[in-house]
């Protein structure tokens, strides 16, 4: 190859190298960079969280909850063996389920970390004003989750529950704001017994 060749060569690469640095320059000069950084949240920026579904539970042993300080109801309940299932009943069908529905307090509360609500149930004195000791431990558990985070712990000896308390400092986390008809609804709505056509009512009644 001859010098000129060669010299010819060179300045055609050097040219494209050029071009190469001219173009990155211009992608460089079309990228704006605060575009994509990430900004701290801001007090007028918040997720809020849908819920769907509600279960009617108590929180097992591992499980680290509070209560809500206003927000209960009195309710009639099934717990229907079959199933596991709390069914909410009609007033109107109460006489048809004598020995099956018991009247409860559904409690809400929430669960950490996950901010899941869900309803605590408690089986409410009969009508000769007796409750059994789980029942009534049940209550004092509900109490003490309106202060502070808080485990739920079986004592079968003593027939009733035990209460933990976190040894570290668990962060706050707010109950959404809601109202019980909405909760209550989430919580059952197909599990509403309202007339003997229900399956579980059928079931009962041997219909």
């Amino acid at each position: 190859m001859t010098a000129t060749a060669t010299k010819k060569k060179e300045e055609t690469k050097e040219k494209e190298i050029d071009e190469m640095k001219k173009d990155e320059k211009q992608q460089l000069d079309g990228f704006t960079l605060e575009e994509f950084e990430a900004k701290p949240p801001t007090p007028d920026i918040r997720i809020q969280k849908k819920t769907t579904t509600i279960p009617v539970k108590k929180p097992n042993c591992q499980q680290w909850f509070k209560t809500h300080a206003t927000l209960a109801i009195l309710v009639h309940l099934i717990l229907y063996k079959e199933d596991g299932e709390y069914y909410l009943v009609h007033p109107a069908m109460l006489p048809y389920f004598a020995g099956h529905a018991k009247l409860f307090k559904l409690y809400l509360g929430i669960n950490f970390p996950s901010g899941n609500l869900f309803l605590y149930p408690v089986q409410q004195p009969d009508a000769d004003g007796n409750q059994n000791s789980w029942h009534k431990s049940s209550e004092k558990v509900i109490l003490a989750g309106m202060e502070k985070w808080i485990q739920q712990v079986p004592e079968k000896d003593v027939g009733g529950y035990s209460i933990n308390e976190p040894s570290g400092n668990l962060i706050d986390i707010p109950f959404p704001e809601v109202d019980m008809k909405e909760v209550v609804y989430k919580a059952f709505k197909d599990k509403i017994i309202k007339d003997i056509n229900h399956p579980v009512a059928k079931a009962l009644l041997g219909m």
